[in-house]
């Protein structure tokens, strides 16, 4: 009898263990657009750096995609790999540096700021560091007129859930919208996604001057 109720109460243990820690964790939902939902299954996985120095199994994979060893800024490899591994993509990039992905099809800032131009989620957002070719780029899941909500690689030493917004006149500000393009079936489906914004975003908890 008391061997069955040690039983037991481990059990119930284990169970409020994985309860509290579904819960404790903020899982974003998935939207049925593939490069994004690829990032957000690393968020939800909760992938970080091993040692804070850009190393880590999965850091590792997403540097070596682009053919850089561990040590190196992972925020565009990150991009490219979500990218990568997802079939239907008519315009995918593969680069390390986050500018490679502003092409002429880009939308500048200006425009979303603006109002002239709505941004959906899956677009990526590039951001440049004052007149340099560094930067950072994320994936939007969510985009309202001048702010909204990035999956990110590299931000805080993890893959991370950020709040943004543009600011012109910062020396890291955003530069660039690309919209990812997908072959006609796929973008169908995409189509039909009504966007939701997450009630809760990292900025709070990350060193954004790790981000860049």
């Amino acid at each position: 009898l008391i061997h069955s109720f040690i039983k037991k109460a481990k059990s119930i243990i284990i169970f409020l263990f994985c309860f509290s820690n579904i819960y404790s964790k903020n899982i974003i939902p998935y939207t049925t657009i593939p490069h994004l939902d690829t990032a957000i299954s690393y968020y939800n996985k909760g992938v970080k750096e091993k040692t804070n120095n850009n190393d880590g199994k999965e850091v590792e994979m997403f540097l070596r995609y682009v053919g850089l060893p561990k040590g190196n800024p992972w925020c565009a490899a990150f991009i490219s790999y979500c990218e990568g591994v997802c079939t239907g993509i008519l315009n995918k990039t593969k680069s390390a540096l986050a500018r490679k992905f502003v092409t002429k099809k880009s939308i500048s800032a200006k425009d979303v700021l603006y109002g002239r131009v709505v941004i959906k989620p899956g677009t990526l957002v590039i951001f440049q560091k004052g007149n340099t070719l560094n930067g950072h780029i994320g994936t939007v899941y969510y985009w309202d007129k001048e702010r909204g909500q990035l999956v990110e690689g590299n931000a805080g030493d993890k893959v991370s859930f950020m709040e943004r917004s543009i600011q012109p006149r910062n020396y890291s500000r955003i530069i660039a919208f690309t919209i990812i393009e997908y072959d006609e079936s796929i973008q169908y489906k995409i189509d039909k996604y009504k966007q939701k914004k997450f009630d809760k975003t990292e900025n709070g908890t990350v060193n954004e001057n790790r981000t860049f």
